[in-house]
């Protein structure tokens, strides 16, 4: 497929900025639509030259519209994530459903054929914490059981009844170091099974769809990090905390009811899209140089000396008030 531009809604995202470099590595022209914030200004300035920049409202059209002008394959990761879609999923209906729309009905009327790769997912399945076997497309009907959820779903199916050229990839989580991260943390029980997959992978996959489109269009695939990464939900929590020495929070101020990840059938994506790569200890030693870059050596230095092992149960304690489950069983 001779695709040389790239657009990617929702670009200066943090995954986004991922899928950016992927495709960068991979050759291609790059053009980024998102909101002209002053946080998305800022993490976009690290590119210079090497992609162009749109701003603009996915539920603008005459914005989608003249992004759309120049280019020859879209990859569309615009929308809202949890916990916004939990306070607000009204918005979230507007911007990622309503603004799906706005790009599957523009894609559709514009001369020749733009592919579209489509970031879904897992959250899709729901939580199936009865399965006895890995999550598969073809085995495994959706079943959303949040706002965030519901709105993946009726994008998915714009997209598959819109009459363009399309894949879906239904993603893992992403795991990234920030509030949100903060937020969802005691979302999970403990023992939740959860397959990771790095970041990077999730990137790798997402661009790899738009270089090898004509052998993942009309599919749905699932993205994660492959057999070797499936672990419960405290062996990634306790790897990332402990990046600065903090114990686990409080077993009971996390919730007991099963979340929407598990452990998945990539087989197929794998075959197809080549990126399992990195394991959950390369994510944590990636997490430490980040640290070491945002806090400073010293600082991060001081954290895991004297902060995580003497004041650690107090700081996890502090995290668990604020943002701990409230279930009572």
């Amino acid at each position: 497929m001779d695709v040389q531009r790239v657009l990617v809604t929702g670009g200066a995202g943090r995954l986004g900025l991922r899928v950016c470099r992927a495709l960068l590595d991979l050759g291609f022209q790059v053009m980024v639509f998102d909101l002209p914030t002053r946080r998305n200004r800022r993490r976009l300035a690290g590119f210079g030259s090497g992609l162009s920049i749109h701003w603009g409202d996915i539920t603008d059209a005459e914005a989608v519209r003249r992004a759309l002008q120049q280019a020859q394959a879209v990859v569309h990761m615009a929308g809202l994530l949890p916990p916004i879609t939990d306070d607000d999923p009204e918005l979230a209906q507007r911007i990622n459903v309503e603004g799906t729309r706005i790009l599957v009905e523009l894609i559709g009327r514009a001369e020749g054929r733009i592919p579209l790769v489509y970031t879904s997912s897992i959250a899709v399945f729901g939580a199936t914490p009865e399965a006895m076997e890995p999550i598969a497309v073809e085995r495994n009907p959706v079943n959303p059981q949040e706002a965030y959820a519901r709105t993946k779903v009726e994008a998915e199916n714009l997209i598959r009844e819109g009459g363009i050229e399309y894949t879906i990839l239904r993603l893992a989580p992403a795991f990234e170091l920030d509030s949100s991260a903060l937020r969802l943390m005691f979302r999970l029980p403990l023992e939740n099974r959860l397959e990771f997959c790095h970041p990077d992978d999730v990137a790798q996959a997402v661009a790899n769809a738009v270089c090898r489109f004509p052998a993942v269009k009309g599919r749905t695939l699932i993205i994660a990090g492959g057999p070797g990464q499936r672990i419960r939900y405290r062996d990634l929590l306790g790897g990332a905390l402990g990046a600065l020495r903090l114990p686990l929070p409080p077993e009971e101020r996390f919730s007991r009811r099963p979340y929407c990840v598990d452990w998945y059938d990539t087989r197929e994506a794998q075959e197809l899209l080549e990126f399992q790569s990195r394991s959950l200890g390369d994510f944590i030693r990636d997490l430490q140089a980040d640290l070491a870059r945002r806090l400073g050596r010293p600082v991060l230095w001081l954290t895991q000396r004297l902060i995580g092992p003497v004041f650690g149960k107090l700081v996890v304690r502090l995290l668990a008030s604020r943002y701990g489950s409230r279930e009572r069983y």
